[in-house]
């Protein structure tokens, strides 16, 4: 701010480098966020870094083909027990 004594208002050059200082505060800022994102996320061309991927819907997805895969083999496995027991006569 002016030097002025006690005069505290700041004058249009004060606010203007203020502003600018800012500025470039932001810049630095957005560059840093989207180095880490790269970092973490990598990039669409090369799929290093860090993957995060926590979709529920998904997940749930994943595990109700888990049980019906279960179930499924867990019913061929008790028919083709009870059909071989009755091709062969036990």
């Amino acid at each position: 701010m002016s030097e002025k004594g006690n005069d505290l208002r700041p004058t249009n050059h004060d606010l203007h480098t203020e502003q600018t200082k800012q500025g470039m505060l932001l810049e630095r800022l957005c560059e840093d966020v989207h180095d880490i994102k790269i970092c973490l996320m990598g990039t669409s061309e090369s799929r290093e870094g860090l993957l995060f991927d926590v979709d529920r819907l998904k997940r749930a997805g994943a595990m109700t083909k888990a049980i019906l895969w279960v179930v499924f083999t867990a019913v061929i496995g008790i028919g083709a027990t009870a059909l071989g027991a009755a091709f062969l006569g036990k």
